[in-house]
């Protein structure tokens, strides 16, 4: 007869053997104790960590959230059994006083994520915090050759002005991006670029010769927040650290976002001081940060090519002015 939750330790195991690769794991063991055979939902035996350790899992598939009781029983099997490891898998996550006591007796607290896995109960899910820069405003000037005044338009707009029959405005968005992450605390930045030689361009019709182009942007930082899904082909998430944990060879999936659900929020705080004291076991290699930045630069004209501008560009010849 099959046991209740019996899909959820071998899903647990699946995970185990990816988290420890150099592990051995084994599913429904009964191990020898003082007070007689204990029956342990998954054992992992080997290098866990980088050092030899005997690591037990207790996997509970249920409704409720697990509470501290499960954590007493746990921790008394891990004494009897003299495991270097202790960690309960939940897939209906913990209660608050269950965390609380899993920090204080150094057992860990987490999930198993499988994607896809209709079963798997927990969804988790992040609120993601991302850098806005904005060019509020902008000017685009040209730099005309000391005998090329007269043939300039008396009206223009930057949209007007064309290298090799492609609008230079293409070129100066990809610019202003790349000025934007570079200065992101600026309130105004303003760039000047010489040309190597007298250069001929289209600007409203007309051909015009250049010596060079100068960018003026106001800008502005902002931090927005979407709140999105985070899961993982094969891993598990971290009550304790509320991270997602993903082993080498997974792939791990963020989002989707939405660009119009983005909202204005707080600067981030900088990660609490107290993480430390979260027992070192609960840590696995795979996990890492994301950093998002959204940049509001200038707009580009859809559906047509860059000009090569960078080649025609004096290396030596350009200045960046930041306030």
């Amino acid at each position: 007869m099959t046991k209740r939750g019996q899909w959820y330790e071998d899903a647990v195991a699946a995970v185990a053997k990816a988290l420890y690769p150099a592990a051995i794991v084994n599913v429904r063991r009964e191990i020898e104790g003082p007070d007689g055979t204990r029956e342990v939902d998954v054992e992992v035996r080997g290098i866990i960590d980088g050092r030899q350790q005997f690591a037990l899992l207790e996997c509970k598939d249920r409704k409720v959230p697990v509470d501290i009781q499960v954590l007493d029983a746990l921790h008394s099997k891990s004494l009897d059994l003299r495991a270097d490891v202790a960690i309960i898998f939940s897939n209906s996550g913990f209660t608050r006083k269950a965390l609380e006591k899993a920090n204080r007796l150094g057992i860990g607290v987490m999930s198993a994520l499988v994607h896809g896995d209709q079963r798997i109960r927990l969804v988790i899910e992040r609120a993601v915090i991302a850098k806005r820069l904005s060019v509020d405003r902008w000017d685009l000037a040209v730099l005309p050759t000391d005998n090329s005044n007269e043939q300039f338009p008396p009206e223009w707009s930057p949209n007007d002005l064309h290298y090799e029959g492609l609008p230079v405005v293409n070129w100066i968005s990809q610019l202003s991006r790349d000025l934007l992450i570079k200065y992101e605390d600026a309130k105004q930045i303003t760039w000047t670029g010489a040309f190597l030689k007298e250069t001929e361009f289209s600007l409203a019709g007309c051909n015009v010769m250049l010596r060079g182009l100068r960018l003026e942007m106001n800008t502005s930082k902002k931090w927005m927040s979407q709140v999105v899904t985070e899961d993982v082909t094969a891993g598990a998430f971290d009550h304790l650290r509320k991270r997602v944990l993903v082993p080498s060879g997974q792939s791990y999936l963020l989002g989707t976002f939405d660009r119009d659900h983005w909202q204005e929020c707080a600067p981030p705080e900088e990660e609490a001081a107290d993480v430390g004291s979260v027992p070192r076991q609960t840590v696995s290699t795979g996990s890492f940060h994301v950093d998002l930045i959204l940049t509001n630069q200038i707009p580009p004209v859809a559906g047509i090519g860059v000009p090569g501008l960078g080649v025609l560009l004096n290396p030596i010849e350009q200045e960046v002015i930041v306030k």
